[in-house]
């Protein structure tokens, strides 16, 4: 992990940080929710953010969401065809967590 992607408040306490596909800039991993492809080639939400497999990150907001449903950004991440209603289904569950 490069040292760019942790940052250190002032208690020493490091925040892991991830880039979001939907404006490629450094977030807290708790700003994120994680989707990830399994080795098993099923989606899932990962909401925990402890599911095994190759991972993406978008912001917890429902603009940021609809911005990759548009411009297709799970569908180039994991190069593989992403229906429309996987995206609604992420707008669903971090409107239910809140």
């Amino acid at each position: 992990m490069s040292m760019m992607n942790i940052m250190t408040t002032r208690a020493n306490k490091k925040i892991i940080l991830r880039r979001a596909l939907d404006d490629y800039n450094l977030y807290s991993k708790k700003d994120l929710v994680r989707i990830v492809l399994t080795k098993d080639g099923e989606l899932v939400i990962d909401l925990e953010q402890k599911v095994n497999g190759r991972g993406a990150y978008l912001r917890k907001n429902t603009d940021a969401i609809l911005l990759a449903k548009k411009r297709k950004l799970l569908n180039k991440a994991f190069k593989k065809d992403i229906p429309d209603e996987f995206y609604d289904e992420i707008i669903k569950k971090i409107l239910e967590r809140g």
